[in-house]
């Protein structure tokens, strides 16, 4: 009995739980003669730290990603068949020591359009528990097939800034 008790005391110091509290993702598509932004405010995540290692798992629904446009995101959906594949998700593990550092890099899996790829982002702590998070996904990765506007298709890459803020669960 007083082993389970010590147990359950010194638990919660090898395993601790964050929860997204709050995020916004931002991305940004251009073409040859204009560039669009587009934002979700509705992250939802999680991220569980053992003793040497931190996993997580951050998701938002597709349509929730607007830009200043209405008819150009119901293209934008149409595009990444948001109805078929309704979120996004970005997973990774990362050694717990990386949370304490301002910089760090961060292998990333992200499913979108029902195909995971893997990519290197980099993460920069803004204050305690804020993260800022950037990589550059590739649309063809993704199988999207690029919309074009005057013969001239977008860019494949498309950067991503992701801004988290995490609170013990």
């Amino acid at each position: 009995m007083k082993y389970l008790i010590c147990f359950f005391l010194t638990a919660p110091l090898f395993a601790q739980t964050l929860v997204l509290e709050s995020g916004s993702g931002t991305y940004q598509v251009k073409h040859l003669i204009k560039k669009v932004q587009g934002e979700s405010k509705e992250l939802k995540g999680k991220m569980s730290c053992a003793e040497k290692e931190c996993e997580f798992l951050v998701a938002a629904p597709t349509r929730s990603f607007v830009s200043s446009d209405s008819n150009r995101d119901s293209n934008m959906q149409m595009t990444v068949e948001a109805a078929k594949y309704p979120l996004v998700t970005a997973r990774g593990k990362f050694p717990k020591e990386d949370l304490a550092r301002n910089k760090f890099d961060l292998p990333l899996e992200v499913e979108f359009h029902g195909v995971k790829k893997l990519y290197q982002a980099q993460v920069e702590q803004v204050k305690a528990n804020q993260y800022r998070v950037q990589f550059t996904l590739g649309l063809t990765a993704h199988q999207i097939e690029r919309p074009s506007l005057f013969g001239v298709s977008i860019d494949d890459e498309v950067p991503m800034l992701f801004e988290t803020s995490w609170g013990v669960d």
